[in-house]
């Protein structure tokens, strides 16, 4: 790729369904229903039990949010760490890191961090959490004593 050119490489991502209604309030929310261990720089976190997606922007399998609508979503994720343990993880808009987290625990210990990002999207856009290149070790841990979660919604 030479400089000024924009790369053609996306992510495909099969559409949500239904499509959202026009009048519909968007937003999100969903857990891991369990522990995920050996997690691979840059691979998408994937939050399988779906409570709420009003929009129907989250896609249920690839764990990606596609903007029904544009305009400025607020993002935000909790990782859940146990025993000595570390994992970095980044919001990703549209292919560009725009927030990032990185929990670490203590021997036996357990420890959760949150963070939020307020980012304006445009419809059709893709966001998702992804492991970071750098920082893992151990496990991201989620059961029903702290749930390892990610939530977004159109603020406006």
């Amino acid at each position: 790729m030479r400089i000024g050119e924009q790369s053609k490489i996306r992510r495909i991502v099969p559409p949500t369904y239904p499509p959202a209604n026009q009048d519909e309030p968007i937003a999100f929310y969903a857990y891991m229903s369990a522990p995920m261990s050996n997690i691979g720089g840059h691979h998408t976190v994937i939050f399988d039990v779906i409570k709420t997606n009003s929009g129907h922007g989250l896609h249920p399998i690839a764990g990606v949010f596609t903007a029904p609508k544009s305009g400025i979503y607020v993002f935000t994720w909790t990782i859940r760490v146990f025993n000595n343990s570390y994992h970095g993880t980044e919001l990703v808009v549209n292919g560009q890191k725009v927030g990032a987290l990185i929990p670490h625990s203590g021997v036996s210990d357990n420890d959760t961090g949150s963070t939020s990002v307020v980012v304006y999207v445009n419809e059709g856009e893709n966001v998702f959490l992804r492991k970071n290149m750098i920082s893992n070790n151990g496990g991201i841990h989620s059961d029903s004593n702290g749930y390892s979660s990610f939530s977004g919604w159109k603020l406006m």
